[in-house]
Protein backbone atom coordinates (compact mmCIF):
# COMPACT_ATOMS: atom_id res chain seq x y z
CA UNK A 1 0.00 0.00 0.00
CA UNK A 2 2.87 2.38 0.80
CA UNK A 3 4.32 1.82 -2.66
CA UNK A 4 0.98 2.66 -4.24
CA UNK A 5 0.66 5.88 -2.20
CA UNK A 6 4.27 6.84 -3.00
CA UNK A 7 3.77 6.13 -6.71
CA UNK A 8 0.48 8.06 -6.75
CA UNK A 9 2.10 11.02 -5.00
CA UNK A 10 4.94 11.10 -7.53
CA UNK A 11 2.52 10.98 -10.45
CA UNK A 12 0.44 13.85 -9.01
CA UNK A 13 3.57 15.93 -8.37
CA UNK A 14 4.83 15.34 -11.90
CA UNK A 15 1.49 16.35 -13.38
CA UNK A 16 1.16 19.45 -11.18
CA UNK A 17 4.16 21.17 -12.68
CA UNK A 18 5.43 19.83 -15.96
CA UNK A 19 8.67 21.32 -17.20
CA UNK A 20 8.03 21.16 -20.93
CA UNK A 21 8.88 24.26 -22.97
CA UNK A 22 5.28 25.02 -23.92
CA UNK A 23 3.28 25.31 -20.77
CA UNK A 24 -0.41 24.74 -20.25
CA UNK A 25 -1.05 28.16 -18.71
CA UNK A 26 -1.37 30.99 -21.23
CA UNK A 27 -0.34 34.51 -20.22
CA UNK A 28 -2.99 37.13 -19.62
CA UNK A 29 -3.99 39.44 -22.49
CA UNK A 30 -2.00 42.65 -22.98
CA UNK A 31 -4.37 45.61 -22.49
CA UNK A 32 -3.12 48.87 -23.98
CA UNK A 33 -4.02 52.31 -25.22
CA UNK A 34 -1.94 54.52 -27.49
CA UNK A 35 -1.71 58.19 -26.54
CA UNK A 36 -0.01 61.12 -28.22
CA UNK A 37 2.75 62.97 -26.35
CA UNK A 38 0.24 65.76 -25.56
CA UNK A 39 -2.04 63.28 -23.73
CA UNK A 40 -4.75 62.96 -26.37
CA UNK A 41 -5.78 59.55 -27.72
CA UNK A 42 -4.00 58.48 -30.89
CA UNK A 43 -7.09 56.82 -32.32
CA UNK A 44 -10.12 58.89 -33.24
CA UNK A 45 -12.48 55.93 -33.36
CA UNK A 46 -12.42 52.20 -32.84
CA UNK A 47 -12.72 51.55 -36.56
CA UNK A 48 -9.25 52.94 -37.23
CA UNK A 49 -7.11 50.21 -38.69
CA UNK A 50 -4.28 48.89 -36.54
CA UNK A 51 -2.37 45.91 -37.86
CA UNK A 52 -0.29 43.91 -35.38
CA UNK A 53 2.28 41.57 -36.86
CA UNK A 54 5.62 39.90 -36.21
CA UNK A 55 8.40 38.51 -38.35
CA UNK A 56 9.96 35.14 -37.54
CA UNK A 57 12.35 33.24 -39.77
CA UNK A 58 11.58 35.69 -42.58
CA UNK A 59 7.82 35.06 -42.44
CA UNK A 60 5.35 37.82 -41.53
CA UNK A 61 2.40 36.76 -39.38
CA UNK A 62 -0.52 39.08 -38.67
CA UNK A 63 -2.38 38.89 -35.36
CA UNK A 64 -6.02 39.68 -35.94
CA UNK A 65 -7.18 39.15 -32.37
CA UNK A 66 -6.93 42.69 -31.01
CA UNK A 67 -10.16 44.43 -30.13
CA UNK A 68 -11.54 47.42 -28.30
CA UNK A 69 -12.55 46.59 -24.73
CA UNK A 70 -14.53 48.26 -21.99
CA UNK A 71 -12.50 49.28 -18.96
CA UNK A 72 -13.66 50.25 -15.49
CA UNK A 73 -11.69 53.11 -13.91
CA UNK A 74 -11.46 53.88 -10.19
CA UNK A 75 -10.34 57.47 -10.67
CA UNK A 76 -11.08 60.32 -13.07
CA UNK A 77 -8.78 58.96 -15.78
CA UNK A 78 -10.88 57.73 -18.66
CA UNK A 79 -9.10 56.22 -21.62
CA UNK A 80 -10.74 55.88 -24.96
CA UNK A 81 -9.98 53.07 -27.33
CA UNK A 82 -8.47 50.50 -24.98
CA UNK A 83 -7.38 47.47 -26.94
CA UNK A 84 -6.22 44.02 -26.00
CA UNK A 85 -4.35 41.21 -27.65
CA UNK A 86 -4.09 37.69 -26.33
CA UNK A 87 -2.00 36.27 -29.16
CA UNK A 88 0.99 38.62 -28.74
CA UNK A 89 1.67 37.47 -25.13
CA UNK A 90 1.13 33.84 -26.14
CA UNK A 91 3.59 34.15 -29.05
CA UNK A 92 6.08 35.93 -26.77
CA UNK A 93 5.87 33.26 -24.07
CA UNK A 94 5.53 30.12 -26.12
CA UNK A 95 7.30 30.86 -29.39
CA UNK A 96 9.79 33.37 -27.99
CA UNK A 97 8.71 36.12 -30.40
CA UNK A 98 9.74 39.27 -28.56
CA UNK A 99 9.20 42.04 -31.14
CA UNK A 100 5.84 42.95 -32.63
CA UNK A 101 5.02 45.69 -35.09
CA UNK A 102 2.04 48.03 -35.22
CA UNK A 103 1.13 49.33 -38.66
CA UNK A 104 -0.70 52.50 -37.78
CA UNK A 105 -3.59 54.04 -39.79
CA UNK A 106 -1.25 56.79 -41.07
CA UNK A 107 1.23 54.20 -42.40
CA UNK A 108 3.80 54.49 -39.59
CA UNK A 109 5.21 51.22 -38.29
CA UNK A 110 5.91 51.18 -34.56
CA UNK A 111 7.52 48.47 -32.45
CA UNK A 112 6.29 46.75 -29.32
CA UNK A 113 8.91 44.69 -27.54
CA UNK A 114 6.98 42.25 -25.39
CA UNK A 115 8.71 39.82 -23.05
CA UNK A 116 6.70 37.06 -21.43
CA UNK A 117 7.82 33.75 -20.09
CA UNK A 118 11.38 33.80 -18.83
CA UNK A 119 13.19 35.63 -16.08
CA UNK A 120 16.13 37.86 -16.96
CA UNK A 121 18.55 35.05 -16.06
CA UNK A 122 16.92 32.80 -18.66
CA UNK A 123 15.56 30.28 -16.16
CA UNK A 124 11.96 29.21 -16.73
CA UNK A 125 9.56 31.17 -14.54
CA UNK A 126 7.39 29.48 -11.91
CA UNK A 127 9.16 26.15 -12.44
CA UNK A 128 7.95 26.13 -16.03
CA UNK A 129 4.26 26.16 -15.09
CA UNK A 130 3.32 29.73 -15.95
CA UNK A 131 4.37 32.47 -18.33
CA UNK A 132 4.38 35.82 -16.52
CA UNK A 133 4.81 39.29 -17.96
CA UNK A 134 8.45 40.42 -17.72
CA UNK A 135 8.72 43.71 -19.61
CA UNK A 136 7.60 45.75 -22.61
CA UNK A 137 8.71 48.80 -24.57
CA UNK A 138 6.88 50.82 -27.20
CA UNK A 139 9.30 52.29 -29.74
CA UNK A 140 12.05 51.66 -27.21
CA UNK A 141 10.31 53.43 -24.31
CA UNK A 142 8.88 51.55 -21.33
CA UNK A 143 5.13 52.18 -21.04
CA UNK A 144 3.41 53.08 -17.80
CA UNK A 145 0.89 50.77 -16.21
CA UNK A 146 -2.33 52.36 -15.01
CA UNK A 147 -3.45 50.16 -12.13
CA UNK A 148 -6.49 52.36 -11.45
CA UNK A 149 -8.34 50.55 -14.21
CA UNK A 150 -9.72 47.04 -14.21
CA UNK A 151 -7.98 45.29 -15.81
CA UNK A 152 -4.75 47.36 -15.62
CA UNK A 153 -3.91 49.12 -18.89
CA UNK A 154 -0.49 49.79 -20.42
CA UNK A 155 -0.32 53.39 -21.67
CA UNK A 156 1.84 53.56 -24.81
CA UNK A 157 3.03 57.03 -25.84
CA UNK A 158 3.41 57.68 -29.56
CA UNK A 159 6.01 60.35 -30.19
Amino acid sequence: MRKFILASTLVVMAMACNKKKFCDTNPAPYYFTIMRADGTPYFSNTKDTLQIFYIKDGDTTYLNDYHDVGIFSWDTTVYKFIMSTRLAPVRSAMEEVKRFYFRMPDGDVDTLDLNYGYNADGAPSCNGCCRPYISSAYNGIAPTLDEHTMPPVWVLIKK
